[in-house]
């Protein structure tokens, strides 16, 4: 038995989930929510995939890994997508919570998605060759977990968590001071959207509700973005100052018959 927990506000981490998936037997994805259930799991194999946010962890893995639990003997394994090639910093977070239970770790490079300040969203086109990109990767990924390989691929930003953690405007005190009120910079333009209700689906941790217009409920917003980026007619905008996404491309890297519960046996 397997099972790998993936965040995923706009796709990348679970294409990663999946496809890796795939090539283990009997394996199950599950999405990473508050709601996840917090028990000893009794796997072989666990894999847990995440997006980096501004150095480190988005908030709700963090808080899902403080109470995660597994078996002696399992094989733990951790992907970190990310929309740059230089982008990470997660390591002390996961070090510090999880000790050396980790058994492989590895970046993998997807489209941007973030572009909220002055650079916009991948192109299709780029969105494309990163998928690409990571169908070759996998195999090699799947074979080494397969195998149970004892590898763990840092970077140099890995060790900068002192800059990191601090650094001005990107740094990861940044996103934890701006999340918890970032939902009130979120608007819906009311001629353009249709009510269809795929912003509330699509939002991974729930903080949004249509009633008679939609709303967020200024709870658990992570600034994914994807209520913005999921929206078929474009009618979500968020805008902060010099913060914003008007005039942006959206991204959206989700498979059309995904299962918004997040739930999958493979």
């Amino acid at each position: 038995m397997a099972k790998i927990f993936y965040f995923s506000g706009t796709g990348n981490s679970y294409q990663v989930a999946k496809k890796i998936g795939m090539r283990i037997d009997d394996c199950e994805l599950i999405k990473i929510t508050y709601k996840t259930r917090n028990i000893i799991h009794e796997d072989d194999v666990i894999g847990i995939i995440f997006p980096v946010y501004y150095f480190g962890l988005p908030e709700v893995v963090e808080n899902f890994l403080f109470n995660f639990d597994f078996k002696s003997g399992s094989y733990l394994f951790v992907i970190a997508t990310r929309g740059i090639p230089i982008a990470g910093g997660v390591r002390k977070q996961l070090v510090e919570i999880l000790g050396n239970k980790i058994s492989y770790f590895q970046y993998i490079t997807m489209g941007d998605n973030f572009n909220i300040d002055f650079w916009d969203s991948s192109s299709i086109k780029t969105k494309e060759l990163r998928n690409s990109q990571c169908d070759a990767a996998i195999p090699k990924i799947a074979m080494s977990i397969n195998c149970r390989l004892e590898k763990k691929r840092y970077m140099l930003v890995d060790f900068l968590w002192f800059i990191t953690k601090k650094f001005p405007r990107y740094g990861y005190n940044t996103y934890l001071n701006n999340i918890y009120n970032s939902d009130n910079s979120f608007y819906v333009n009311d001629k353009l959207c249709t009510k269809c209700n795929k912003c509330v689906r699509s939002c991974p941790v729930e903080n949004i509700k249509l009633d008679k217009k939609i709303l967020w409920m200024h709870n658990n917003c992570q600034l994914c973005l994807g209520c913005y980026h999921c929206c078929p007619n474009n009618a979500i905008q968020y805008n902060n100052g010099n913060l914003t996404t008007i005039g942006k491309r959206q991204y959206w890297n989700f498979d059309d018959d995904y299962s918004l519960n997040g739930k999958k046996t493979l």
